[in-house]
């Protein structure tokens, strides 16, 4: 069975209660999109934090917080997700345009707007984000597999060190005896933990390809595959990506 694909999250911050309720009735139509509108800036930065959206509709002239701080403070914290400004002012007005243009939107959309174009713009700029979020999930998956191999080239030569000095020091006390059993046990588990970090390690240096994985509700965690045989080094997952 297909799985079902995920509806693009769009965002409309918009005052005026008719323009946002066209824009959210013209994106709801087709059932391609999911939508939550906001009537201010700040309730629309709110709105962003849980929502999470794909794609921004952002109004300027809007009281509480107008929509050239609105658009700042988004692209200060995700500069990917895409910000269309729908504007009544006139974007040919290069004054105006400039300023539009600073707060680092990605385009502009003078009201009154038309269907087709405003259907236009939001899949051509949806098309765009999930390109960004496809090459950020590849950059983030080849900087694991960097940090695994410098991990194991950094750890591996101290832990060589203790298996040694641990080994020597076993050696030692069996020979005079000095240890008791319940001693004994303790550099035991010592041992068998040594070990098992070195084969971690193994398995780091062995990785060609690595996933992500839920580990709890609010975060995730990286697992390493080995290439020559397909075993996966900590569980199932995620799509392969290769450096």
């Amino acid at each position: 069975m297909k799985e079902e694909t995920r509806k693009k999250k769009i965002l409309i911050i918009e005052n005026d209660r008719i323009n946002r309720h066209f824009l959210e009735a013209l994106l709801l139509e087709n059932g391609m999109y999911e939508t939550r509108t906001a009537n201010d800036g700040v309730e629309g930065l709110e709105i962003f934090e849980e929502f999470m959206p794909d794609l921004v509709l952002l109004d300027i002239m809007m009281p509480v917080m107008d929509g050239y701080e609105t658009c700042r403070r988004i692209k200060k914290n995700d500069r990917y997700t895409p910000v269309i400004f729908i504007t009544a002012i006139d974007r040919n007005n290069e004054e105006a345009r400039e300023r539009m243009l600073a707060t680092g939107v990605d385009d502009i959309l003078t009201k009154p707007v038309q269907d087709y174009i405003v259907k236009m713009r939001v899949r051509s700029y949806l098309s765009l984000k999930e390109y960004y979020d496809r090459m950020i999930e590849v950059e983030k998956k080849n900087m694991a597999l960097a940090m695994a191999v410098t991990a194991n080239h950094e750890m591996n030569q101290p832990m060589m060190i203790m298996k040694g000095n641990l080994d020597m020091f076993l050696i030692s006390v069996e020979k005079n005896k000095s240890i008791d059993d319940h001693q004994r046990g303790y550099l035991s588990k010592i041992d068998n933990a040594m070990k098992r970090m070195s084969d971690i390690l193994d398995k780091f240096k062995q990785a060609t390809t690595m996933s992500f994985e839920n580990y709890t509700s609010q975060s995730r965690m990286i697992v390493f595959n080995e290439d020559d045989n397909g075993d996966e080094v900590g569980g199932d997952g995620g799509d392969d990506v290769q450096p």
